[in-house]
């Protein structure tokens, strides 16, 4: 359990209905539990897909103040939009960038070859550039093949000059634990990877297959690096006691606009889903399933308005909710809803949302779109 800090929100010359908020000592506190855990390893956070739906500026900006290694993105444009904001942090670009942009100019960050032409291309135009070679252990997605490593040591051999960073490669199941077999296996076959490097002479600063499963669950990894997403950002997928310290770091809050009366047998929203079977009051909220709000929370979701629990009442509309608050007193245009809580015991949290939605937590929060305020909080 814990309390939520006190905070203001500065006022802004353009009021705005909903606001994402993000907790600052929460994602400072989940940083540090994260390094008590990962016994010396260095910790990059990722920051793509806007930091996890929370603000990619915002986060990177508590990231420059934690001073971590790396911070961590998807694309060169995201690396981009970090740069012109000023963040410090080294930069590791994960994805793929097209050779023609990478042809525009030489960027002050990190890059990872995926497979032959993106790092030809990066050797091409990017080779004052500190790279990751990705190796594919199993998950069969990006990355080069164990079999390629004999062609990878040649290239690394024909280009002394150039600083071949770091090694790298990804878990398909790590929450499984210790006793899943094809965890063992990818690192068994990460460790012979490196070996093999080594056998050649050549060694990498960062060497990394972890990430926050990796880290939560205490797999023995011959990683010095670490690469944090949701467990930074607090958020658990399953019910396990590891993550017990860790604290979400968002919410979402949205203003009732609008409270009216609905007589029994009238219906609410699209479709008629909802037909009201004694009068009750309704308050309806400006956001829907383009601000992040989902629409699978249709008839079946709750919110919290002046600290009630208070059920989402017809279908979720693209800019619309409606709140049965008739159980609510005194509720008010201008009342303050909780649309999603930082506190994993409510019904509303992301952690018990997603089980509702029968989807992860990664799908929800990507897709709170990027027009809603990011306000951090202390």
């Amino acid at each position: 359990m814990f309390r939520l800090p006190q905070f203001r929100i500065p006022r802004r010359t353009y009021h705005t209905y909903n606001t994402i908020r993000i907790y600052k000592e929460h994602l400072i506190h989940n940083y540090q539990v994260l390094q008590s855990m990962s016994h010396g390893k260095k910790l990059g956070v990722i920051l793509k897909s806007n930091a996890y739906g929370h603000g990619l500026v915002p986060v990177a900006r508590i990231c420059d103040e934690l001073s971590v290694p790396y911070v961590i993105v998807d694309s060169t444009y995201e690396a981009l939009i970090l740069r012109d904001a000023g963040i410090q942090s080294q930069v590791l670009v994960l994805g793929y960038t097209a050779a023609e942009n990478y042809k525009r100019k030489k960027y002050p960050f990190s890059f990872v070859g995926n497979d032959r032409a993106s790092l030809e291309s990066l050797l091409k135009y990017q080779s004052h550039s500190p790279l990751h070679i990705f190796i594919n252990t199993g998950m069969n997605r990006e990355g080069f093949g164990v079999g390629d490593v004999p062609l990878l040591i040649e290239i690394i051999r024909a280009n002394p000059d150039l600083n071949f960073e770091g090694l790298m490669s990804h878990f398909v199941q790590a929450e499984k634990g210790s006793e899943d077999s094809l965890t063992q296996k990818q690192i068994t076959v990460f460790s012979e990877v490196i070996k093999q490097f080594s056998s050649a002479g050549i060694e990498f600063d960062l060497k990394h297959i972890d990430a926050t499963t990796a880290i939560v669950h205490q797999h023995s990894t011959p990683s010095n690096f670490a690469r944090i997403g949701r467990a930074f950002y607090g958020i658990a997928e399953d019910d396990s006691e590891l993550y017990v310290e860790l604290k979400p770091a968002m919410d979402f809050v949205s203003t009732v606009v609008n409270i009216r009366d609905v007589r029994a047998g009238e219906s609410i929203g699209y479709g008629a889903t909802h037909l009201a079977k004694k009068e009750m009051r309704v308050a309806l909220i400006p956001a829907g399933y383009q601000e992040g709000v989902e629409r699978r929370l249709s008839n079946c979701g709750v919110m919290q308005v002046r600290g009630v629990n208070c059920p989402v009442v017809g279908r979720v509309s693209m800019n619309y909710t409606s709140l049965d608050v008739s159980e609510v007193g005194g509720v008010a245009v201008g009342d303050e809803v909780v649309v999603y809580s930082a506190r994993r015991e409510d019904l509303n949290s992301i952690y018990h949302v997603k089980k509702i939605c029968g989807t992860i937590a990664h799908e929800m929060m990507v897709r709170f779109d990027h027009t809603v305020r990011r306000a951090v909080v202390n």
